[in-house]
Formats: structure tokens, sequence, C-alpha cells
């Protein structure tokens, strides 16, 4: 079946790989290791939601069924999606860059006709980048889920827990440094608050010159100056809790990550563990917990998390762990749509 373009009248789900592999090992696979029966439900009302609603995925889905040891159950579930409509989302690079482009006309003081869109019309719209070979084996592709895990099963080899443990790391250094520099807290606040907006200034910098090449027809109506947007897009950001809602959602995880690696001992067995798919949660939590209704994630991402989705008005992130386990999460996630 063909991907399909957001309904607009229906909520968006972005479910998390582990919720949709335990639907489908729960209700499919044969001798392979079963989930909890309690996921058995899912798997009609996940098919459900993708031909009532808007069943959201993103490439990272497909990259992290090509790191599953079952090959055999990996295919079988990329077969699975083969067959629903499926609303595919945009990269994180794509949807940052479109939101930095939004939120600094309307800190120009416009009013944007169009909001930011982080889903496309096909799983070949979802990628950033493609070579012209790549495009054209995707357009011949009868299953082109199937291709594309095919592919990134012979070029990715690992998970990105090696980024995260290194980031980890540099975290734990610069606050070693800190505190032998004497740092105060509030000295690091106001350091970690300085970074931010020199961050979000740069970003305005740069979606400034790509509008102005562009020839952006609103953004040519604005009356200030560059200089001038970047201070009013971090006013903008401070004071507009819905402001760059993909930025604030990478924030988090970053504020997360911090905390959690002072508890950990560099290189050590449960940071590398813990932090075995961190990458992927960065990059789902980036789009689906910025802009989907409905967003699933682990207990530790949903801590992460904290109260950013309620910030932007949307329901709560729902995890197995917060919930009390997969009978209780199963059923919360359902009613979501009865």
């Amino acid at each position: 079946m063909p991907s399909k373009s957001r309904d607009k009248a229906r909520p968006t789900f972005y479910l998390d790989n582990s919720t949709l592999c335990d639907a489908f090992r729960a209700h499919l696979v044969q001798g392979a290791t079963p989930s909890d029966v309690a996921y058995h439900p899912l798997f009609n009302w996940v098919e459900r939601v993708a031909k009532e609603a808007n069943l959201c995925l993103s490439v990272v889905h497909i990259a992290e069924l090509g790191r599953w040891g079952d090959t055999a159950s990996a295919v079988a579930m990329a077969r699975w999606y083969e067959k629903l409509p499926i609303v595919w989302v945009r990269s994180m690079t794509d949807v940052q860059d479109a939101e930095d482009e939004h939120w600094t006309k309307v800190a120009a003081g416009l009013d944007p006709k169009e909001t930011v869109n982080p889903f496309a019309p096909s799983l070949l719209a979802a990628f950033r980048d493609l070579t012209i070979d790549a495009v054209t084996e995707l357009l011949g592709a009868r299953e082109p889920v199937i291709a594309t895990l095919e592919a990134i099963r012979g070029k990715v080899l690992d998970n990105g827990v090696g980024r995260m443990l290194q980031v980890a790391q540099a975290f734990r250094d610069d606050r070693a440094w800190a505190d032998t520099a004497g740092w105060s807290d509030e000295k690091k606040r106001d350091e970690t608050a300085y970074k931010r907006r020199m961050d979000l200034r740069k970003r305005a910098m740069e979606a400034d010159r790509r509008l102005v090449a562009l020839n952006d027809v609103e953004y040519a109506t604005k009356t200030c100056s560059p200089g001038d947007v970047q201070d009013l897009l971090v006013a903008l950001f401070d004071r507009e809790p819905a402001a760059l809602p993909c930025y604030r959602a990478v924030q988090c995880f970053n504020e997360g990550l911090i905390s959690f690696a002072m508890t950990k001992a560099g290189g050590s067995k449960k940071e590398r563990d813990a932090l075995r798919g961190s990458f992927h949660d960065l990059v789902h939590l980036s789009v689906g917990a910025a802009y989907c209704d409905v967003f699933t994630c682990d207990g530790l991402v949903s801590d992460w998390l904290g109260p950013l989705r309620q910030d932007l008005k949307l329901p709560q992130q729902l995890s197995v762990k917060k919930r009390g386990g997969p009978a209780a999460f199963v059923k919360a996630l359902m009613s979501t749509w009865p």
C-alpha cells in the first residue's frame, strides 16, 4: 500500500520502535521471542490507526529494524509496514531548518501563511539527501520499505551509542572544568543560557540567509535588520513556550542526558546499556514528541521530556514504565483512538 499524506482532520500517532515491535511480535511472529500478551490487541489497533487516522513513522524506525539481530522478523515487520498507509515524517534536520525559518519570520513581526509541516508525502520525500542512484533504486522498488531496510542493513553498523557516550563524557569534562574553576551553580546556569542564546542567534542568522537567498516573498516585507532579527528570535523563544518545539525537544534531551551523565562513570557498562538507543530516541523525539498528537517513548526519555508536551498544548507522552506496565500502557494508548 502506498504512503499517504497527513489527514489534517485526524490526529497523528508517533509510536516508538519498541511499542511497534511488541505489537507485531505478540500477534504474528512464530519462532521469535514473543512479547507480553498484553500487547496482543495493539496489532489490529495500529492497523486501524493507520487506516482511520495518521500513523507516523520515520526513516529511523527502519534503521532500528536494520540493527535487529532477528533478520527474518525485521523483514517481516518491514513487510507489515508495506501494507499500511503510513504518514512519513521528515528528517530532524529538515524540520529544524523549516522551524527556524518559520519562527524567524514570526520574530520579525510577520504572520506566515504556512505552518511548519513535519510530514512528508512519501518515504522518498522523508530523506533529506539522496543520490540519483538511490532515488532511482527506491522509485523502482516494489517494496520500498524493505529496499530501504536492506540498504541500511548493509551500510550502518552501529546504533549511535558511541556518539552518545562521547557527548556524555564531554558534559562530564565541562562540568569538571567548571568545578575546578570554582564556578557557582548560578554561573553555570548563566553560561548555559548564554550558549543557548548564541545558538538561537546563529539559527536566526542562517534562517535569514536562506530566506533571502530563496527570495521569500513574506520575508522580504520585514522591516528589521538581520542583526535585529537575531535578538528578536531569542526574545520570542524566552516569552513564547510554543516557539521552536523541535528545538525545545532537543534541549530537553540534552539536559536529561547531562543529568544522566553526571550520575554515571564514563564508559561503564551501565551507561553504555542505558544509552544504547539514545541516538534514535533523540531523532524520534525531535519530531514525534514536538509535533505529533500521540507520542510513546521509554521511561527515561519520558523523564527527560518532562512537561514539554503540555507546554506545547499536546497530550502527555506515554511510556510503559510510567504507566506501571504493559497492560496499563496498552489500555492508555488504545484509549487515544477508541
